[in-house]
């Protein structure tokens, strides 16, 4: 009875310490999570531009690599060209896009616009950090699922200390 007791005083210390162990490694990655900034989560800033309606007037599959269309938009009073890095529109369909401030003459690149508002939304941020929290906090709890109940030994493999179990 006394060996089962000292037995058990050594798993519950043991315990202790790899949860201390967990909670610290869980708190140092969510520091270095909130340290590597707002574009680890998606939320990057947003580039200076216009929000423009264009048309679609080249319209590509997206089996292509690289699927480029081209947009025709308004712009100052003028139509300009552009080109969106996307694919699967139809010709003639409407598509928000942002083209850059400064845009010069010939094509422009420009970007979805729906794209870029969902990447700068604020709510990014607090979930990816909610997220981190909650697998730091189910690796700690499967590290004493671990301690508590270790996984056992086949017959006949040797363990840490050089017995063989039989």
């Amino acid at each position: 009875m006394r060996q089962r007791v000292e037995l058990l005083r050594r798993q519950v210390q043991l315990h202790w310490k790899s949860l201390g162990v967990a909670a610290g490694a869980g708190v140092l990655v969510l520091l270095l999570v909130w340290l590597a900034g707002p574009g680890l989560f998606g939320a990057v800033p947003v580039e200076p531009g216009t929000v423009v309606s264009a048309e679609v007037t080249k319209q590509v599959e997206c089996a292509v690599p690289n699927a480029e269309e081209t947009v025709k938009f308004p712009l100052n009073g003028t139509d300009r060209e552009g080109s969106l890095s996307a694919c699967g529109h139809d010709k003639g369909e409407r598509v928000d896009v942002l083209v850059p401030a400064g845009a010069g003459d010939g094509m422009i690149q420009v970007e979805t616009a729906k794209v870029m508002e969902v990447a700068g939304s604020g709510a990014s941020r607090p979930l990816g950090l909610f997220l981190v929290t909650l697998a730091c906090f189910a690796g700690a709890l499967y590290a004493v699922i671990l301690l508590r109940n270790p996984p056992a030994t086949p017959a006949g493999a040797t363990t840490a200390n050089g017995t063989i179990v039989s």
